[in-house]
């Protein structure tokens, strides 16, 4: 024990207690307030800088702890409670390291440039500039006077009207119709109304009168003076009377190209077919109304009337374009083709009265049927019917079956043949045998001979339309 005890140092002395802490005065104290008065410490104002998206949290400095009884007081804490504290550089520092933090954070992140796309001036408003109710009154001003400068510009046109001299009546522009024209809607001079209907090989056109020469047309040239019938049938284009005979009872008289009763029995004013005229007569009638209506100036100095050609009659019926042009009359007649072939369509007898005027039913009763009625048929006329009574044909034209024979200006064996008879078509009242109903019968006759059931109608060629 003496040697472990003379090489251990000596033992220290014995500890005490520490006293304890003299707790530091507040700042009221030090200001020479009243305890309990509350100081705000003044923050140090921050320099305005954007604030960091993402700001760093700073971390809480960690306070001293509590001196424990027994243990000696930390240190410095003492030193720390008599000296005055600098809070405001305290508080610079750390905000200063903040910003730094923040920098850092966000140096390395694209600064964004706000591209601005210029508007177009079209969705601009304008800012008014002026009070509205200015604007207003301005706006009213203006109307105002735009107003009173139209009315000043009405008042000097009327003015200068009222000086100028009064213009002639202004002529209106009137289409003049063509011959054509006037012929299909008005007719000529004698009311004969004509159809165009086919052209010549020269250009020229020819219209078809759309109805048989009337009584009162012929009666109109035979009241000119410039031909004269002669021969002792001259008078029975206006007088003839057909007269039956029955034994055993009184002679019966129908007329032939005039009615019984009233304007039809007048020849002047009848619209019956003529009658009882030869083919000379016919072309004499074409020749005299030429003369007249050119020097009327109605049709041009080359147009004139004439009889239709064979061709021609067959082209208003209808066979025309399925015949040859070329070929006499005679090579045409009773043509095999249109053996069936008849003005109201195929087969006999018609299919329906009054279709064309045949002998019928009401000739039988008067008389005047010579054997050769259609049977079961009935058109209501003994002898010769006013033109148009019956249904046209599918070009306008009337009674080209029946009514009258018609004369044609072609020679019935051609212009090469014998040159003895010329042609008749359509057919007549006084008979209805299906051979002479036929569409394609040419009847042929000397041309002087007169009869009561022969008339013609006309065509007129129009050289320059």
């Amino acid at each position: 024990d003496a040697v472990r005890k003379a090489t251990l140092p000596p033992s220290p002395p014995p500890l005490r207690s520490a006293p304890a802490p003299t707790e530091a005065p507040s700042p009221a104290e030090r200001h020479g307030l009243k305890p309990g008065t509350t100081f705000e410490q003044p923050a140090a104002k921050a320099p305005e800088t954007a604030q960091p998206a993402n700001p760093t949290p700073t971390k809480a400095k960690p306070s001293a702890p509590p001196s424990t009884p027994g243990r000696p007081p930390a240190i410095g804490a003492q030193d720390k409670a008599k000296q005055p504290r600098s809070r405001p550089l305290l508080t610079l520092l750390i905000f200063g390291l903040s910003s730094f933090a923040a920098y850092l954070a966000n140096w390395h992140k694209p600064k964004v440039v706000e591209v601005v796309r210029e508007v177009p001036k079209e969705v601009i408003k304008e800012v008014p500039r002026v009070d509205p109710a200015m604007q207003q009154q301005r706006d009213a001003a203006e109307k105002k006077a735009g107003e009173l400068a139209e009315q000043n510009k009405d008042l000097t046109k009327k003015l200068v009207d009222a000086t100028k001299p009064p213009l002639p009546p202004r002529a209106e522009i009137v289409k003049e119709p063509s011959r054509i024209e006037r012929m299909s809607t008005e007719g000529n001079s004698l009311g004969m109304r004509f159809i165009h209907f086919g052209n010549i090989p020269d250009k020229s056109k020819v219209l078809g009168c759309i109805h048989e020469t009337r009584t009162r047309d012929y009666a109109a040239f035979m009241a000119s003076g410039d031909y004269e019938m002669e021969g002792s049938d001259a008078d029975d284009w206006k007088a003839y009377n057909y007269k039956v005979t029955i034994e055993g009872k009184p002679e019966k008289l129908y007329p032939v190209g005039r009615g019984a009763t009233g304007d039809e029995a007048d020849f002047t004013k009848s619209t019956h077919p003529v009658c009882n005229v030869s083919h000379t007569d016919a072309k004499a009638f074409c020749d005299w109304l030429t003369k007249k209506e050119r020097a009327q100036g109605l049709i041009g100095p080359k147009d004139f009337y004439r009889l239709p050609t064979d061709h021609e009659w067959s082209l208003m019926l209808g066979i025309g374009r399925d015949e040859d042009p070329r070929a006499t009359p005679k090579s045409k007649d009773y043509a095999a083709a249109f053996k069936d072939s008849y003005p109201w369509g195929k087969g006999y007898p018609p299919p329906a009265d009054k279709l064309g005027n045949y002998t019928d039913n009401t000739a039988t009763a008067s008389g005047t049927d010579l054997g050769s009625s259609i049977p079961n048929y009935d058109d209501g006329y003994a002898t010769t019917a006013p033109v148009m009574s019956y249904p046209a044909n599918m070009r306008g034209f009337y009674d080209l079956g029946g009514n009258v024979w018609e004369w044609c200006e072609d020679w019935y064996d051609g212009d090469k043949g014998e040159q003895k008879d010329r042609v008749l078509r359509g057919a007549a009242w006084d008979d209805g045998s299906a051979s002479f109903a036929r569409s394609s019968l040419r009847y042929n006759r000397d041309p002087v001979i007169r009869g009561s059931s022969v008339g013609f109608r006309c065509v007129l060629v129009v050289m320059d339309g």
